[in-house]
């Protein structure tokens, strides 16, 4: 059975393509996760005949998952898509940090939640506190369709979820987030819902 995993980042002059061999495809999955955070621009498609590998993919969070053989045709509309995603204007968070307002990537953020006057906001290159009231991050974040409010004063992007664990979603970086009991099951449905619609698959 051969696997093999394609990777896509941005680029100011063309999109770079990289290929990894069967035995990476089987490593551990938290070094397929390590490589996928290394680079936030980094876009996967796991190229395979073997379609129970889907489900060892979700922790990574791949942007396609082929399954052989494919159409030629399937691999144009694949490479339309990525350009689409790699080369559109990246929404942005404004916010006030001391006395200046810092731009933050919506794509980087992993989760923000409510700390006294500030909200704390964790993203891919550290963390920060904004001069904001929840209220007004949450709004925002909100807007986007990978932004889940787990509990009061926590919102967290399911992009940067690695599983459920328990009562809580575990997040890249480690920490753990406890989901609101008494909506627990909705919450957890609208992960699970998210993640189908955004692992796309070729039957």
């Amino acid at each position: 059975m051969r696997a093999a995993t394609l990777f896509w980042r941005r680029s100011p002059q063309k999109i770079i393509r990289s290929f990894f061999s069967t035995s990476a495809w089987k490593a551990p999955t938290a070094s397929r996760r390590r490589a996928s955070c290394a680079d936030p621009d980094l876009l996967l498609v796991f190229v395979t005949s073997s379609p129970e590998y889907v489900w060892d993919a979700f922790p990574v969070h791949p942007f396609d998952y082929l399954l052989k053989p494919y159409r030629e045709e399937k691999l144009f509309q694949l490479a339309d898509e990525l350009r689409r995603v790699l080369f559109r204007a990246e929404p942005e968070l404004d916010v006030r940090i001391a006395r200046q307002t810092v731009q933050l990537p919506l794509r980087k953020i992993q989760y923000a939640m409510s700390q006294n006057h500030y909200v704390r906001v964790v993203t891919d290159d550290g963390e920060c506190r904004a001069v904001s009231t929840f209220a007004q991050v949450e709004q925002l974040l909100r807007a986007q369709e990978n932004f889940l409010v787990c509990n009061r004063g926590v919102i967290l992007n399911m992009d940067k979820v690695l599983r459920l664990d328990g009562d809580a979603f575990e997040m890249l970086d480690g920490t753990r987030l406890p989901v609101r009991q008494k909506d627990k099951n909705t919450l957890f449905a609208q992960f699970t819902q998210y993640q189908f619609r955004h692992m796309r698959r070729e039957l």
